[in-house]
């Protein structure tokens, strides 16, 4: 059977309706049409036209796609997000990283920087490393050792002889 202008403008309306749609409620919105005439106002005619032009398939299909089209779109919006996001945590952090070297860092300070380390990580889709909870009951001493504007390997006490894992030397050979 060919597919007749009347046949394909119903088929547009029918899937224009959404996915609520069904034969039964295009042909009560025909019925009342008073300003000009529809495609037709018999429901047997509607459900003629479905079955022999693929009307559900039609419709489905349009509606897959449009869904999919949806999930790309919010997928852009995560990302854009997710992006500005991390560049407002790692501008923030690069900040708080300078206090650290220059040494004006208080406990505000470095927990917010834990914070903002976390939130990049999350948002870099990397998994996070839980640091363990040390109670201790006096100071600690750090030294940070920054060079050519690379943070050197602290030297290890465990190993006697205050070497930072190099030769201990800064001085080119």
């Amino acid at each position: 059977m060919r597919e007749t202008s009347a046949a394909k403008t119903a088929l547009a309306d029918y899937k224009a309706m959404g996915p609520g749609r069904s034969l039964e409620k295009l042909a009560a919105v025909y019925r009342t049409y008073t300003e000009h005439r529809p495609p037709t106002r018999h429901i047997s005619v509607l459900r003629n036209w479905s079955v022999a032009h693929g009307w559900v398939a039609h419709a489905e299909a349009q509606d897959r796609a449009e869904d999919e089209k949806v999930l790309h779109e919010k997928a852009a919006q995560r990302e854009k997000a997710r992006e500005r996001s991390l560049t407002i945590v790692q501008g923030a952090k690069g900040r708080y990283a300078r206090q650290v070297v220059d040494g004006d860092i208080d406990y505000r300070t470095a927990k917010d920087l834990e914070v903002l380390v976390k939130l990049e990580m999350a948002l870099l889709g990397e998994p996070l490393a839980e640091a363990l909870d040390v109670k201790h009951g006096g100071e600690i001493g750090v030294t940070l050792r920054i060079v050519d504007g690379r943070l050197l390997n602290p030297p290890d006490p465990a190993d006697g002889n205050g070497q930072d894992g190099g030769n201990g030397s800064e001085t080119d050979d």
